[in-house]
């Protein structure tokens, strides 16, 4: 069995590295469990996250694994090293990239968000507007238009004329557009 030296593994790593290439868990797990630590400590100074920091300490060393016949460095402490710094780099970079992403949305509006924003202003100067009626012409407009009653039925229910009730109708619609001329187009949209 190999043994490996308590000091720092530079000293060795041309025979290390060697072993490495021959596939040697043993090696391999020894050299996991001497940088591991050091290494989770320097990822963590970059991702301000400890979780993060191990997940890419792990990757690094399933990665050195996977591609072991390919190191060309000279010292695994440099290899480990470089490799968790880059993997730290790269993803700080992603994550930018993709939070300015994240915020510029949120910063805009969908279309349907603007669209229930627009509706909903729509709505209340509508009801302002219908406010702003007297209070015999509100009633009679909200019974026609709200309720779906004819000019006949609200003469009858509120004991007025027929010609009494239109020309109410008429009066509110004419305050109506007038109130709302700007957001004619928009009212039109959303009947």
């Amino acid at each position: 069995m190999i043994s490996l030296p308590n000091k720092d593994f530079d000293s060795d790593s041309y025979f290390l590295l060697e072993k490495l290439k021959e596939g040697d868990r043993k090696i391999f797990t020894r050299l996991f469990e001497y940088y591991y630590s050091s290494l989770v400590i320097y990822a963590d100074r970059y991702m301000h996250d400890q979780k993060a920091a191990e997940d890419i300490v792990q990757s690094v060393f399933v990665k050195m694994w996977e591609n072991r016949l390919e190191i060309k460095a000279v010292s695994i402490r440099f290899h480990l090293v470089s490799s968790v710094k880059n993997r730290c780099i790269d993803l700080i970079r992603k994550e930018g990239t993709q939070g300015k992403y994240i915020r510029r949305q949120m910063n805009q509006p969908d279309h349907q968000e603007s669209e229930f924003w627009a509706e909903s202003e729509l709505r209340e100067m509508i009801e302002t507007a219908i406010a702003r009626l007297p209070p015999r012409c509100r009633e009679i407009f909200i019974l026609s238009r709200f309720e779906g009653l004819k000019s006949k039925e609200i003469a009858l229910r509120l004991n007025l004329s027929q010609r009494t009730v239109e020309t109410h109708i008429t009066n509110a619609l004419k305050v109506l557009r007038n109130d709302l001329k700007d957001y004619l187009f928009q009212l039109i949209f959303l009947l």
